[in-house]
């Protein structure tokens, strides 16, 4: 074996652990996102405890308002009640304010998201470098067969939602939804569609079919 063909090699090795190792970070992001979904004031658990907290508000308001009072009037008696305050609990889908992600505002929820999307990036520049050196241990773009096409995919997916919150759009309730496909992609890709590092046959090397196959 050649100097340059273990060099490959050993390229196509440091690819494959660098897959691995985004799989396990998005996995820890995943569960970010889930733990945003579920603290957040947009999920069951948010608006129930917004709906208690509501009505613990309006016990206290009532309990505010203070005692009734008694007026005496010639021939007879009157009680006169304060008006109670009311304090009203939006339902429905509308008792949480759009916010920038799934946790609708919430100080808790909000720290889930920010984690989710730090372990993101992390598994995203991760990933990037098992694409970059796939490429390199085979001295062509990374998408001549169907498991380089796919973690190249994952990766351009999930750079292009970064770039957009970078922007400051808000597409951070995709978050949960843009994970789970990634990491269906690269399960799919590392079991069933793993191709071994190597070069193309010869006759796919035409100009024509570089953009399909490289």
């Amino acid at each position: 074996m050649n100097l340059a063909a273990a060099t490959n090699e050993n390229l196509a090795n440091v690819s494959n652990t660098l897959i691995y190792s985004s799989m396990a970070v998005y996995t820890l992001a995943f569960f970010a996102y889930i733990a945003e979904w579920l603290f957040g004031s947009r999920s069951k658990v948010g608006r129930t405890a917004a709906a208690l907290t509501a009505t613990d508000g309006t016990k206290a308001a009532k309990a505010k308002s203070g005692p009734a009072v008694t007026v005496n009037k010639a021939g007879g008696t009157a009680v006169l009640e304060r008006p109670e305050v009311v304090v009203r609990a939006a339902s429905g889908s509308r008792d949480v304010p759009d916010g920038p992600g799934a946790h609708g505002g919430t100080e808790q929820g909000d720290l889930y998201g920010r984690i989710a999307i730090s372990l993101t990036l992390l598994a995203f520049a991760i990933e990037a470098g098992g694409v970059l050196t796939r490429a390199l241990s085979v001295q062509r773009a990374p998408w001549g067969n169907m498991y380089e096409f796919n973690i190249t995919f994952t990766t351009v997916a999930t750079g292009v939602y970064l770039a957009l919150l970078a922007l400051k759009k808000n597409v951070r309730w995709l978050g949960l939804p843009l994970i789970t496909t990634v990491l269906l992609d690269l399960g799919l890709a590392v079991t069933v569609l793993y191709t071994a590092s190597d070069q193309l046959v010869p006759a796919l090397h035409s100009y024509w079919l570089y953009i399909h196959v490289s």
